[in-house]
């Protein structure tokens, strides 16, 4: 069984409304040191403001933050996941898609967490090093593909084969 969205999102968010100004935004993700904020129209999710959003469409423009609007720079409508959504389908979004955040929602498109690039990472590293740490010599000898978007504690070793990616 694969693991899921809620044990690796991170519920502790940052969130902004539409007429909030892009500097006041970009002040939240820099104290909470973060990359990404979501914009909330009516308590619901309906887009999301990330550094490189702010970098494209308001400063390589030369758009005044101040006087710019979340709401007019902000990714609208973003693809989003649910908490019970497995991490393979995540990691699968982020990298066809090429972005580093997705929103997790409930069925009420309100907001409970996102997951970032970083936190895909973590989790996958975190389990290599696990197994490793228990079984370093049968992880060494390892030639099989291993899924390593399963639970932490499977068996992921050193020739692990990520998806999208080619055995060494």
């Amino acid at each position: 069984m694969s693991t899921r969205v809620q044990s690796i999102m991170t519920r502790d968010l940052v969130v902004a409304t539409e007429n909030e100004s892009v500097a006041t935004a970009i002040s939240r993700l820099s104290d909470r040191d973060v990359g990404a904020l979501l914009l909330l129209c009516g308590g619901r999710v309906c887009g999301i403001l990330s550094e490189r959003d702010v970098l494209r469409r308001v400063l390589a423009r030369g758009r005044d933050p101040h006087a710019t609007r979340v709401g007019e720079v902000a990714t609208v409508d973003p693809i989003t996941v649910g908490e019970g959504d497995s991490i393979r389908k995540c990691s699968e979004l982020i990298r066809s898609h090429r972005f580093r955040h997705l929103p997790v929602i409930d069925s009420d498109r309100r907001p409970v967490g996102i997951i970032s690039a970083r936190d895909l990472l973590q989790f996958v590293v975190e389990g290599r090093e696990r197994t490793l740490d228990r079984q370093p010599a049968a992880a060494a000898r390892s030639d099989q593909s291993i899924d390593a978007y399963e639970a932490p504690d499977s068996a992921v070793g050193p020739s692990a084969v990520l998806p999208g990616t080619q055995p060494r």
